[in-house]
């Protein structure tokens, strides 16, 4: 997350870095292989396809007219003639951690409180209650696992063996990949990120991006699992 922050701040165009927010937890090279090992190349590749279709038209529809909604960018305003550029090496260094932690400070009190959120989430949301919800009877189970994984901080490694214990206990592979696609693209860490930088409104709508995703993405292996 802080990479794409500091892709605009750089100056780089909205939408490829919108692109990269979605793309970037969702396309790790260790989960899609992780799902390549444990579930088979068909899942991976679909996998890959749903995430990667949905980071480029998520780019590409909101490519314009969205940076108004960027709340904590240190942008600079000024010219570029009265830019401090510092000479040396040491200088250069100084400048730089002096500039990171500007960015960084104000997104502290977001950091710890999410990361506080979403560890009490993992402890104490058992998986059976999960599995249970997720079942292949309930005509909801996609959406549901969706939202159950959005919040869970999560690592990838976690989340695809969170998703195998789940589908040996009866989940479908629709609410599995919903559960995993949730739960890597997105948690409340990262959302308290999004909360740092972006105003409400478009953090909820990348949120919101995740789940459609998800959703999707557990509808579309259900028709071909």
């Amino acid at each position: 997350m802080p990479i794409a922050f500091g892709l605009l701040n750089g100056g780089a165009p909205f939408g490829p870095v919108l692109s990269f927010i979605v793309a970037s937890p969702l396309l790790n090279p260790l989960i899609i292989v992780m799902i390549a090992a444990f579930m088979g190349i068909k899942t991976a590749l679909i996998y890959f396809a749903v995430t990667f279709s949905s980071a480029v038209i998520f780019g590409a529809v909101f490519s314009k007219g969205c940076g108004k909604y960027i709340k904590k960018l240190d942008r600079a305003e000024t010219k570029e003639k009265d830019k401090y550029i510092p000479s040396s090496i040491k200088d250069k260094i100084r400048e730089a951690f002096y500039t990171s932690w500007g960015s960084f400070r104000g997104i502290i009190p977001y950091i710890i409180a999410g990361a506080a959120i979403g560890a009490v989430i993992n402890g104490y949301v058992p998986q059976e209650t999960v599995a249970d919800i997720g079942g292949e009877q309930n005509l909801w189970a996609v959406p549901v696992s969706a939202v159950i994984g959005i919040p869970l901080y999560i690592r990838v490694e976690s989340a695809i063996s969170i998703g195998l214990a789940l589908l040996r206990k009866g989940m479908s592979i629709g609410a599995v990949m919903a559960f995993i696609i949730g739960g890597a693209g997105m948690a409340v860490p990262e959302i308290s990120l999004l909360l740092g930088f972006f105003k409400f409104r478009f953090a909820a709508l990348i949120v919101g991006v995740i789940f459609l995703t998800a959703v999707c993405g557990g509808y579309i292996f259900n028709i071909f699992f």
